[in-house]
């Protein structure tokens, strides 16, 4: 029986695979999170357990790269310039919320 998997899910694995090679402490890329696109977010120190990161109630890769969390945040291509809030829940409990600016891009048709 073959299982459909969810554009967010084929998004978030396309993220991975394109961020892992950009993910060393002195590499990361500057934001530049546009509809579409990918952000990679900070949430944490990376001796503490990885952080529960959620996105329109849908959960969010976390990577640890050396010293911190990365959240890759695959932005739909329906999201308004803006910012945008995840939420950050640690394993002791506490919570925060992180936001990214989310610039406009016109694409090409």
């Amino acid at each position: 029986m073959m299982t459909r998997h969810s554009p967010y899910r084929t998004l978030a694995l396309l993220a991975l695979a394109l961020a892992v090679p950009l993910l060393s402490a002195a590499a990361l890329p500057r934001q530049s999170a546009v509809p579409g696109g990918v952000a990679l977010l900070p949430v944490g120190n990376s001796t503490a357990p990885a952080p529960v990161v959620t996105f329109g109630g849908k959960r969010v890769l976390t990577i640890a790269d050396g010293t911190q969390w990365i959240a890759v945040l695959g932005l739909p291509l329906a999201t308004k310039p803006g910012k945008v809030t995840v939420d950050v829940q640690v394993l002791s409990g506490g919570h925060s919320q992180r936001s990214v600016q989310v610039l406009d891009k016109k694409y090409t048709e």
